[in-house]
């Protein structure tokens, strides 16, 4: 656990979070409703893909608003761009990839950068976030890989 993010840090990680659940939200989307979709997914996808927005406005909450501080420009955010990319190309890599190294890398780093006593609001975020890609992941396995 470290205690020295800044509020710029704060900033960039909300922001990234949003970013990824966003993405995530417009690919779920378009996969409950494309034709290649097999039907039985259709339905779970739709509902997670609901899930990922509830996701992002939870991250939104979490976005410093600081009067005359300019956060600096993340560059960080290619990544999910190429993670887009992935999941047009092959709908099983959210449950062989995507998801698990979300839990496993993402999740986990973010929950390093924090002090749980300090930032009880975004560990708790991340608690709810990584029980939601657990069940995603137990729902959609079967379906999708």
């Amino acid at each position: 656990m470290s205690t020295s993010a800044t509020i710029d840090d704060l900033e960039r990680d909300a922001r990234r979070w949003i970013a990824v659940e966003t993405m995530l939200f417009e690919e779920l989307g378009r996969l409950a409703r494309s034709s290649d979709t097999p039907v039985a997914a259709r339905t779970p996808l739709a509902t997670w893909c609901h899930r990922h927005a509830w996701h992002a406005e939870l991250w939104a909450t979490r976005v410093p608003v600081v009067p005359h501080h300019e956060f600096a420009t993340d560059d960080g955010l290619g990544f999910v761009e190429e993670t887009r990319t992935l999941i047009v190309d092959d709908p099983s890599v959210l449950v062989t990839m995507v998801l698990p190294s979300l839990v496993a890398d993402h999740v986990a780093a973010h929950r390093q950068r924090i002090d749980r006593r300090v930032d009880g609001p975004t560990a708790r975020i991340l608690d709810l976030v990584a029980a939601d890609y657990a069940a995603e992941l137990d729902e959609l396995s079967p379906l999708l890989a």
